[in-house]
């Protein structure tokens, strides 16, 4: 509580006004049945006979009460609209900086929907909250509190008739707020979910309709969206109790109303204006309980939606890295250097790399070869430190990775992943990604990676804009550019995750001897299943179901390694036929 009270700090003075303008248009909203009754008391009876006009005044009076309350409600609405939207603007920031800290694991376990949740529909909600709070917490008891002294200084039978309602009305909407509020709670839950499942079909669109799946797909979003109206459904036939239990009760206070006050019109200790003023302030505790609610309603809505942020912003990073990076100089020719390295992404898991210890020397190229789901890319991104170890050492140069600075590390190791992602922009925006490079520099990492003709075909050139995810590339043209954007950083070391998958034979040999060149001579690490993309490494590491299988040159493992001759020998085959 203390960390969301702190938001409000910077806007305190409008967190102060937005509620004293409120209760000012209050105050003038009950003079307005004052001022009513006497009129009809007292200006229209005098209107002729009187040396001035009481009916105009009365009417002026009106008018003044109105233009005053109409502009108290604007000023109010200005001060707690912009309170809300930049409280909600640093809490969204606040998450967005904190996803940022987050791992790789972090943010599987959360998944993107629900981040995605929290960022946009549960900040919304809260703002919404946040908005009526200001408006409604004081004006509302207010209102309420002074229609009744006001109906005492008219009518003390009619003061007790209205006061009487309130308790009853207040355990109403305290009761139904109190059940719910853990309703809405699992709403959101489930609207995550739902969301989820949406954004899997979008995504997933063009392998859902090559296979037929649509009609399974249907079924399942089916699934999500009743259980999540099932839900909003017993929620809101609760909630919807609110407005006919309070109309009841108010409706039967204006009939008790309305009963004794006739009785002392008749009996001509009360006129008739102060009847119609009588139910102007009844009517007024109806609407402002309605108001209250909604706004209660609002309120639990936000309240179940902050306690979500909270959730997401309580995850603590499960890796930590040093401010400065803490190195020593060592004489070493090893540039990367696994010791009884064990990683799984779960703690109840088997591990995904079990054991593995090899060395890579500056320079080098090494291959890393398995089946598919042998571990290959999971052992790849513990060398940038995406993942922690669980067991074992990983040096950088002589170094454990944990002495390096996240920037440091970043910037040390350059790594071209499985999963090609592009922020939209131009191709010079994509490749320099968060640095400045000239162009020529851009030209020759494209150069490099073979994908110069990205240019040729598009008279636009660096200037072509690139769509989110790459969707105007084709699979070849998104390596390749993600090949430049990694190579333009000249990084020491250089992962290549199959980043050559994509590409025909001859591009990929261009590619590979455009490696071999590289001025700051790298060392890097290629992964593939193919023996043939990674003939010309210096060594190979054989994975099997992540246990290391052998760790030699490509001619040894030939003769040595069982798996790597399996795999030779069933792609040999392939290739004859």
């Amino acid at each position: 509580m203390k960390k969301f009270t702190s938001y409000f700090k910077k806007y305190i003075l409008e967190t102060i006004l937005a509620p004293l303008f409120k209760m000012l248009e209050a105050t003038f909203e009950l003079f307005v049945p004052y001022v009513i009754a006497y009129l009809i008391n007292t200006a229209i009876p005098e209107a002729k006979s009187a040396h001035y006009n009481p009916l105009i005044i009365s009417i002026v009076i009106l008018l003044v009460l109105a233009i005053l309350g109409i502009s108290a409600a604007l000023t109010a609405q200005y001060f707690s609209a912009k309170v809300a939207v930049n409280v909600c603007k640093e809490i969204k920031h606040d998450c967005y900086k904190h996803i940022e800290t987050l791992s790789y694991k972090d943010l599987n376990n959360l998944g993107t929907s629900n981040i995605i949740s929290n960022l946009t529909s549960d900040i919304n909600q809260v703002q919404t909250g946040i908005n009526m709070f200001l408006r409604l917490l004081l004006r509302s008891p207010f209102v309420v509190s002074g229609a009744a002294i006001m109906a005492f200084t008219i009518s003390i039978k009619g003061g007790l008739i209205i006061l009487s309602t309130i308790p009853i009305l207040f355990i109403i909407v305290l009761t139904i707020t109190l059940l719910s509020i853990p309703k809405q709670s699992k709403i959101q839950k489930k609207l995550a979910s739902l969301l989820r499942k949406t954004r899997e079909n979008l995504k997933g669109v063009r392998v859902l309709r090559a296979f037929n799946q649509e009609d399974n797909e249907l079924n399942e979003f089916h699934l999500a969206n009743n259980l999540f109206t099932k839900s909003s459904i017993k929620n809101n036939a609760l909630t919807s109790l609110l407005n006919p239990l309070t109309y009841l009760v108010i409706n039967i206070g204006i009939v008790l109303l309305l009963y004794f006050s006739a009785k002392d019109v008749f009996e001509g200790t009360l006129n008739n204006g102060n009847v119609i003023a009588l139910y102007s302030y009844i009517s007024q505790v109806l609407v402002e309980l309605i108001k209250f609610s909604t706004f209660i309603i609002t309120l639990s809505k936000a309240i179940a939606c902050y306690k979500r942020i909270k959730e997401l912003n309580k995850v603590n990073p499960s890796q930590k890295f040093i401010t400065n990076s803490n190195l020593k100089e060592n004489n070493t020719d090893v540039e990367i250097e696994f010791k009884n390295v064990t990683f799984n992404y779960s703690e109840n898991g088997s591990p995904v790399i079990n054991n593995i210890s090899f060395e890579a020397k500056k320079g080098e190229t090494i291959g890393i070869i398995g089946s598919t789901g042998s571990g290959k890319s999971s052992l790849v991104h513990l060398i940038p430190r995406f993942y922690d170890v669980n067991d074992g050492k990983i040096l950088i140069n002589g170094n454990p990775i944990e002495n390096y600075s996240k920037e440091d590390i970043r910037n040390y190791v350059g790594i071209v992943s499985q999963k090609k992602s592009f922020i939209p922009g131009t191709l010079r925006d994509v490749i320099s990604f968060g640095k400045s490079f000239s162009d020529e520099e851009i030209l020759e990492a494209l150069r490099i990676s073979q994908g110069t003709n990205i240019l040729d075909s598009h008279e636009e050139g660096l200037n072509y804009y690139i769509a989110s995810g790459g969707k105007n590339l084709s699979g070849g043209q998104k390596q390749r550019v993600s090949i430049a954007r990694t190579i333009i950083r000249k990084t020491p070391i250089l992962i290549l995750d199959a980043s050559t998958s994509a590409l025909d034979y001859i591009t990929e040999k261009k590619f590979k001897e455009e490696l071999k060149k590289l001025s700051w001579n790298p060392t890097i690490i290629m992964t593939s299943d193919r023996v043939s993309a990674l003939a010309s490494c210096d060594k190979i590491l054989v994975l099997d179901k992540g246990i290391n299988k052998g760790f030699d040159t490509p001619e040894n493992l030939l003769n040595n390694c069982e798996v790597y001759q399996e795999i030779y020998n069933s792609q040999s085959k392939k290739e004859e036929k």
